[in-house]
């Protein structure tokens, strides 16, 4: 079963860095690698089975979990409550929240975002396709943050790096020059900062993907940071 990533979290600066346990997955030759990362702001502890096998457990919200392999193909996950256990210490399963199929094609890595509500959860699979580029950092961006249309993020005082994402949309993958970065997220089109991410470290050779969560409207507005080629 799966570790889940360290969070390290800023309240001051807004964002979160996701820091890997685990030593990078070597698949099998007929293996995909799947990870999930829990994106409900209002969603409990879950854990997450693909058949009779629970392969993640105990994902709170803003956790990414490390990648695992998975048998290539159209396999069925299931999420669901934290198992608990009753008044006589017996064990109880969660409560059922979303059942999914993903296609996976083998050799390829993929992550499995649930976003939505509580009452709502769903799923979004990406492609995480990349190659690392030597002597640049590789980013992308997923827009996860349900009363923010769409989004726009930028070097503060630069140029845009990426342009009017819609919720539950991810970007390509963008090589940048390896340095630190104050970043912005803007309403796409508009010049009004809803985030900012200060002294952000992108470093040459690493692969990230972004995760703008939370909302503005409660100013819980963040960015999850995820590093997608730890341990290679």
């Amino acid at each position: 079963m799966s570790k889940r990533v360290v969070l390290l979290a800023s309240a001051l600066f807004g964002f979160v860095m996701a820091f890997a346990q685990d030593a990078f997955p070597q698949p099998g030759p007929n293996d995909a690698l799947v990870r999930f990362v829990h994106l409900v702001p209002d969603g409990p502890k879950i854990d997450i089975s693909a058949g009779s096998k629970k392969i993640f457990e105990e994902l709170a919200y803003k956790d990414t979990a490390t990648y695992l392999p998975v048998a290539a193909g159209e396999p069925s996950f299931v999420v669901s409550e934290v198992a608990k256990t009753d008044d006589k210490g017996n064990p109880q399963p969660g409560a059922k929240l979303l059942e999914l199929k993903a296609k996976l094609e083998k050799g390829r890595r993929y992550t499995i975002a649930l976003l939505g509500s509580a009452k709502q959860p769903k799923a979004q699979v990406f492609d995480d396709a990349f190659k690392a580029v030597q002597g640049q950092a590789l980013v992308r961006v997923v827009q996860a943050s349900a009363d923010v249309p769409a989004v726009d993020v930028a070097v503060k005082g630069g140029p845009l790096l990426f342009k009017g994402l819609a919720y539950g949309q991810g970007s390509a993958y963008t090589p940048v020059r390896a340095m630190i970065y104050d970043l912005e997220v803007r309403p796409a089109g508009k010049a009004e900062v809803v985030l900012s991410l200060p002294g952000i470290s992108l470093q040459a050779g690493r692969v990230y993907t972004v995760f703008v969560v939370g909302n503005a409207a409660d100013t819980t507005l963040e960015a999850v940071f995820a590093e997608d080629n730890y341990g290679e």
